[in-house]
């Protein structure tokens, strides 16, 4: 249900982004689907490369800005129909997307908080055991254990 919830929430964030470039602007603009991805793309780089969480993001709000300038100057210097802009640079974004997080997918669930410093350098993997709920159980397990049985 929450993933229902989070996810809803962020393709809300892209059509409120189609919504207002097709409406408001009348530019009708697909380049959000692009540089959305291109955002996500830099920000997860970013936290796994050892980046604090708040600033990949705030890069990867600048990567999705120069992918709107990018479709703006297509379509004003290349004198391209809008539609026909943005497609072009989604198209090119999901290349740019590969070549940015240099595999197809980064995993950011293995990510321990601790070494979100630049001092670190990148993401440590994190066992099942650095959790709280798991660890404390096998403690008690292992003192349980430990205890003569009467």
């Amino acid at each position: 249900m929450i993933t229902a919830i989070d996810l809803g929430l962020i393709f809300g964030l892209m059509a409120l982004g189609v919504y207002l470039t097709f409406r408001v602007l009348d530019f009708a603009d697909l380049t959000i689907d692009g540089s959305f991805t291109s955002g996500a793309a830099t920000a997860a780089t970013l936290i796994v490369a050892g980046w604090q969480p708040l600033t990949a993001t705030l890069a990867g709000t600048a990567v999705g800005l120069v992918a709107g300038l990018v479709t703006g100057l297509l379509n004003t210097w290349g004198k391209i129909h809008p539609l026909l802009a943005g497609i072009l640079t989604q198209i090119a974004l999901y290349s740019i997307n590969l070549r940015i997080m240099g595999k197809a997918n980064v995993p950011l669930l293995r990510c321990w908080p601790s070494s979100w410093s630049r001092s670190s350098g990148s993401c440590r993997p994190m066992s099942v055991w650095h959790c709280g709920p798991p660890a404390t159980m096998r403690a008690w397990h292992v003192r349980r254990a430990s205890t003569p049985m009467r």
